[in-house]
């Protein structure tokens, strides 16, 4: 299986649009956009009845 983010690149920080918080030289962080990305999954097993996914 496969799971590709078309929103940022792979080993990179994610991007303030789609981070809970980012930081800010003056309050130490600020609220961030919080959008989620772009998922996609290919490869998937077969039988495989959902899928889930968990950030962290």
């Amino acid at each position: 299986m496969k799971l590709t983010c078309g929103s940022f690149d792979n080993n990179q920080p994610i991007p303030g649009e789609f981070a809970f918080c980012i930081p800010d030289p003056k309050n130490h962080v600020t609220l961030g956009g919080n959008k989620n990305p772009a998922l996609s999954w290919r490869d998937v097993p077969a039988g495989t009845k959902s899928l889930g996914a968990c950030r962290t």
